[in-house]
């Protein structure tokens, strides 16, 4: 079912907390990466006279991202995964929902938050307006539950949950995670609540 999965990254290690998840998938699918960095600079105030040399920037902007995202492929490489990368200039969050369309992804995978000088929002809100906006599904992670991820080493995933509320909204997951779940040799368990108007407690065990 996946084709291309593309990974919106932006230098930082809060923005890598994605990559244990995401190559897990790669890898058992055998779907290939994109790598992708938006260079946003408009949010780097840059003056008058530095506007002069503006493309001298981009230049520069754009060759050390490429060798940050190629250290990154190098790694994947080693792993058996096919990844490609590529830098475009643009607002962060229509870069990466323009960039998922022509690059035909079938899934948009990147953590939550995380700002540096390359990418200055490319998480965070960013994220929830890819989420609102795509017109593929998306994967993310919190950069917490990721760093908890990369210290258990050997710690893979096994299943997915699907919250279910009796809508068709709610069934459109369902062939997506049928298909990573056969992939993967995921277990898959139905979850559906349902209000009762009462008080709810909780007891450990």
């Amino acid at each position: 079912m996946l084709k291309t999965i593309l990974v919106p990254l932006d230098g930082s290690d809060i923005a890598r907390g994605i990559l244990p998840y995401v190559s897990q998938i790669a890898r058992k699918t055998g779907t290939p990466l994109v790598l992708h960095t938006a260079i946003d600079l408009q949010s780097m105030h840059i003056s008058e006279t530095s506007a002069m040399y503006l493309d001298q920037i981009e230049g520069r902007l754009r060759a050390r991202a490429l060798g940050t995202l190629k250290e990154i492929a190098d790694q994947l490489r080693d792993a058996s995964i096919e990844v490609r990368s590529e830098v475009t200039v643009g607002s962060p969050a229509e870069e990466v929902l323009r960039f998922a369309g022509e690059a035909r992804c079938d899934l948009i995978a990147m953590s939550t938050h995380g700002r540096n000088a390359i990418g200055r929002s490319i998480l965070g809100s960013v994220t929830d307006k890819i989420v609102h906006s795509a017109d593929v599904p998306v994967l993310t992670i919190n950069p917490e539950t990721a760093r908890k991820y990369q210290e258990q080493e050997g710690m893979t995933l096994n299943r997915v949950i699907l919250p279910m509320d009796g809508s068709q909204l709610a069934e459109q997951a369902v062939p997506y995670a049928v298909s990573l779940a056969q992939a993967m040799s995921l277990e898959v368990e139905l979850v559906q609540v349902v209000p009762t108007g009462l008080p709810t407690y909780a007891f450990p065990g």
